[in-house]
């Protein structure tokens, strides 16, 4: 009696566990099915559930990021370059795009980007980028002067996967030759009547160049022959400000005294020849000519005989003469000169007559040579020791307007 009490004892108090562990085990479903159906939730909002995998973005592969065009000699049309990137993306079914182009600050030229090949099984795609800038436009860079234009590409795998990246593409610039814009070449001084100082004249000469940053220099200035008066020199006065504006000034200066021997509109021709630089190669070289010209100077007395004397004679036979030279300078030195009248005083009983006997030879030396004849018969009124004084006055002229008289 007493032990099935204590077995049903047991019983009951077995069965009143197993009912423990019962509803235990049904509570910890209950609880794995809410757990289950809220990660199921999950799953179903995130796409990340067991089993499922998101998008992945493209892989680049290769990449060609920079680029370079050099500046033309004589520009035309556009300089351009070219690159690849290539690309993979394990998501097989994706199709890929350019989603855009931005140039990173102010740029002179255009990039463009394309998908020229799509990605196969998830590789070999290929994104190209095309850049051109017109040739004119990087002109005003100098010889080796750089700029640098960048440009962010961006494509996408359309589900939200993107990259980006940076082109760089360099310019450079090649040597412009400095370009004349207006010129004075010529240049011309007058000789003075009277010598004083120097003889000067000056000119410029307009250049440009495209090359904004050159700095210009004159290298050299050569006479042409060796038989030059003067003097010439230059300098670069302004330089170009943004390619423009550029002035080369020459200045010539002669003694005036130098030039004292050309005659009247004798004309000298002086040339020098003038090279300037833009320091990077570029140079050119131009020719000033500059014309002395000369005015009349009359002769100049260098030394004179301007008396005679005849002498009556006791038997007069034939006639009485006597003669004279005057000494003449002229600085000019192509001047020819001449005797250009001959006129008595008054009554004369003789005659006088005039000649040059020597002209000038480098402006110097000249003679004029004067002879004086009476009959001897058509003075024997006079008595002893009177006189009788006939003057005649002697011109020359060297033949340009310059003339002297003597008596």
């Amino acid at each position: 009696m007493t032990t099935c009490q204590n077995n049903s004892n047991d019983k009951n108090k077995s069965g009143s566990d197993d009912d423990d562990r019962t509803r235990s085990h049904n509570g910890d479903r209950d609880d794995f099915n809410d757990k289950y159906k809220n990660d199921s939730d999950d799953d179903n909002k995130n796409c990340s559930g067991p089993g499922y995998v998101g998008n992945r973005v493209p892989v680049i592969t290769a990449q060609d990021l920079t680029g370079a065009v050099t500046e033309q000699l004589t520009p035309v049309g556009n300089l351009s370059d070219k690159g690849i990137i290539n690309f993979s993306d394990a998501d097989l079914s994706d199709t890929h795009k350019v989603t855009g182009v931005v140039a990173k600050g102010l740029t002179l030229g255009n990039l463009t980007a394309d998908i020229t090949t799509d990605t196969v099984h998830g590789t070999c795609g290929v994104l190209t980028w095309n850049y051109s800038v017109a040739a004119t436009a990087i002109e005003f860079l100098a010889k080796n002067q750089t700029k640098i234009e960048s440009f962010d590409v961006t494509f996408s795998d359309g589900k939200g996967g993107t990259v980006t990246k940076t082109i760089a593409v360099t310019l450079t610039g090649t040597n412009d030759t400095p370009v004349i814009t207006a010129e004075d070449l010529s240049g011309a001084v007058t000789e003075q009547i009277n010598p004083v100082g120097n003889l000067t004249d000056k000119g410029v000469i307009n250049f440009t160049d495209v090359d904004l940053t050159d700095t210009h220099c004159v290298t050299g200035v050569a006479a042409q022959g060796c038989s030059n008066l003067g003097k010439l020199t230059a300098a670069i006065t302004t330089d170009t400000a943004n390619g423009v504006g550029g002035v080369l000034t020459w200045n010539y200066s002669v003694a005036a005294a130098a030039v004292e021997f050309l005659a009247k509109d004798q004309v000298k021709i002086e040339s020098f020849t003038i090279g300037f630089s833009d320091g990077k190669g570029g140079t050119l070289t131009k020719t000033v000519n500059v014309t002395l010209t000369g005015t009349n100077d009359s002769p100049v007395i260098t030394a004179q005989d301007l008396s005679g004397a005849v002498t009556e004679q006791i038997n007069p036979v034939g006639n009485l003469t006597d003669k004279g030279i005057i000494n003449f300078a002229d600085v000019d030195w192509t001047d020819t000169h001449s005797v250009t009248g001959v006129a008595a005083q008054g009554s004369t009983l003789g005659k006088l007559s005039a000649a040059i006997t020597s002209d000038t030879v480098h402006g110097s030396c000249g003679v004029l040579t004067w002879n004086y004849s009476v009959a001897a018969a058509a003075v024997e009124f006079l008595a002893k020791d009177q006189v009788k004084t006939e003057a005649f006055d002697v011109s020359f002229s060297d033949g340009k307007g310059g003339t002297l008289t003597k008596t």
